[in-house]
Parts: structure tokens; C-alpha cells; sequence
């Protein structure tokens, strides 16, 4: 069975080592703020999505013409980058923590139920 991209898509990505990186909100505002900018340039709907201290969940939709994969980079390389900017100017991260530390993104809907 193939599944169409059109449809919703659960979302995961965590923080490399479970770090505690989004315990302040600052950095749950980011998240958001980015979330916001892709909704708002008409990349992605977004139904639902959870912030957790270490990992974030998401249903969303990519809208046409980005694809999954695009959508995923974006916001996969953007979002770390201004955590780690906003970081530096604001409020510091632990010195143990590196600025480009999300990782392990995933999506349960693709092709997990092939029958």
C-alpha cells in the first residue's frame, strides 16, 4: 500500500542525548515562532503539536509545492540555528550543550502499515 504525502503527518524530533534544551520557554517560543512563520508562508498545516523538555511531537500537513522532505530541512535546520543564535545573545545554553543538537526526526505514517 502507498500513502498519499497529501495527508496529515505525525512528526517527532528530539534532542540529541534527551537534553533538557526546552525546559525554558524561551526556547518553546522559538518552536512556535517557527512553526508560526512556515503556517504563515503557507508551507505546512499545522493540527496539533506538543513541546516537551527534550523532544517535540507534530500532526501537520506539508502544502503543495513543499514536499515532506523540504519541509523537514527547513525546519530541521532553521529552528536549532535561531535557538542557538537567541541563545547566545539572551540567554545561554549550559556549556555542555551543542547549539546543533536536534536530531532523530521521524514519520509514523509513511509506510508503516504495508499490508
Amino acid at each position: 500500500m502507498i500513502f498519499s504525502t497529501d495527508w496529515p503527518q505525525f512528526y517527532a524530533a528530539t534532542i540529541l542525548n534527551w537534553q533538557l534544551l526546552l525546559s525554558n520557554d524561551k526556547y518553546k517560543d522559538i518552536i512556535i515562532e517557527s512553526l508560526q512563520y512556515c503556517v504563515k508562508e503557507n508551507k505546512v498545516k499545522v493540527y496539533v503539536f506538543v513541546i516537551m523538555s527534550n523532544h517535540i511531537h507534530l500532526v501537520w500537513q506539508p502544502l503543495h509545492p513543499v514536499t515532506k522532505a523540504k519541509l523537514q530541512h527547513h525546519f530541521m535546520t532553521f529552528t536549532p540555528a535561531l535557538v542557538g543564535i537567541r541563545s547566545i545573545h539572551s540567554h545561554p545554553l549550559p556549556n555542555h550543550t551543542n547549539r546543533r543538537c536536534w536530531y532523530a526526526a521521524e514519520d509514523v505514517a509513511e509506510g508503516t502499515n504495508n499490508m
